[in-house]
């Protein structure tokens, strides 16, 4: 299973432990109705979070994120004097580049 996939499927085991959890809740009878809407919610938001994440995940520009974190943290690893770095992004062949710089 790849990185992408373990994020996405850690959270629906939580997803899933909180909804059977809550159901059981409310099987035993006497349930509050503060606790279970509240829960509830949480488990609405949660899912909302999961699906969020699922979709930024399988988008190209988090892969090129990512990749390139990745890179960085081994030149600083290597060079823990770095205090910046330059990137260049190729969408095609050419020689026509914008430069940007980001400081913070």
């Amino acid at each position: 299973m790849n990185e992408r996939n373990e994020v996405v499927n850690n959270i629906d085991i939580v997803i899933e432990g909180m909804t059977l959890d809550l159901k059981r809740y409310v099987n035993k009878g006497k349930a509050s109705k503060y606790v279970v809407d509240k829960n509830n919610g949480y488990i609405k938001n949660l899912t909302k979070a999961r699906n969020f994440i699922a979709t930024l995940m399988n988008s190209v520009d988090f892969h090129i994120v990512m990749a390139l974190l990745q890179d960085i943290t081994k030149l600083e690893r290597r060079d823990p004097e770095l205090n910046g770095h330059i990137i260049k992004l190729c969408k095609r062949e050419g020689n026509r580049f914008g430069y940007l710089t980001k400081c913070y």
